[in-house]
């Protein structure tokens, strides 16, 4: 299955969502403050799954990965301590920043090397497919486009650099010699 298919790009997203929400909440928790309510949890797990999704249709670089865990970092850390009103917390500010920028320095590291794991599989598995694919193709019982699995339908992500776009072989305009 192809990492920008729907079912992979969800996981994928639902994946990054969840480590950057859940390092947050533990910093949070770690530093002295309190456990935020369940629903509030949710609602800030849904709102980075939904910008991770939006994000996903391409590979997880470091570097994109690093934005966003970063930026997710970022605007939970005052999410989860407007939940801390009226009870101390235990930490200095700096060190909190420090600490959020390490989670996801490491988190980007991690899952930037999963998300080029998950690429080499997608791409093992099509070149193992492709000979079936052929094989059924060449019978001709049954029309390509009925029976194959969207993965494999799916074209390949590539940036729009690498794209073969066609040439146009055109000349100049012609002057005119009036």
């Amino acid at each position: 299955m192809h990492p920008v298919a729907h079912p992979l790009r969800g996981l994928r997203a639902s994946a990054v969502a969840a480590f950057c929400v859940t390092s947050s909440l533990a910093l949070h928790v770690g530093a002295g403050g309190p456990v935020p309510p369940v629903a509030g949890f949710l609602v800030a797990w849904a709102v980075v799954a939904g910008v991770s999704y939006a994000l996903s249709g391409r590979r997880w670089t470091f570097g994109r990965l690093l934005v966003l865990l970063g930026a997710g970092q970022l605007v939970l850390h005052p999410v989860f301590e407007s939940t801390s009103r009226g009870s101390e917390v235990g930490y200095a500010e700096s060190t909190m920043a420090v600490a959020h920028l390490a989670a996801a320095v490491l988190l980007a590291i991690v899952l930037a090397y999963g998300e080029r794991v998950l690429w080499r599989l997608a791409e093992a598995a099509e070149q193992l497919m492709r000979p079936l694919l052929v094989l059924v193709d060449a019978t001709g019982l049954v029309p390509a486009g009925d029976w194959r699995p969207v993965a494999v339908a799916v074209e390949r992500a590539t940036p729009a650099s690498h794209a073969a776009l066609p040439r146009a072989e055109r000349a100049p305009p012609a002057l005119s010699s009036s």
